[in-house]
């Protein structure tokens, strides 16, 4: 997946608040989180899929669109 349509997804979709990424990791702040985390993906853009700024970014993905499913 790359940057931009990491972007996307997240321009269309919402993170609800306390939404659990992994045990004992909760987003209480959605717009900091991907805020934040979409600039460190952007500044270390070799070798993505060893980055775990993206990797979180790709669960998260996962989780919204799993929750959407349910």
């Amino acid at each position: 997946m790359s940057i931009q349509e990491i972007e996307e997804f997240f321009n269309s979709h919402t993170i609800p608040s306390n939404t659990k990424l992994y045990s004992g990791n909760t987003i209480s702040n959605p717009s900091l989180f991907l805020s934040v985390s979409i600039e460190i993906i952007k500044s270390r853009t070799s070798d993505l899929n060893k980055r775990p700024s993206y990797l979180r970014m790709c669960d998260l993905i996962n989780i919204i669109s799993d929750q959407r499913k349910a």
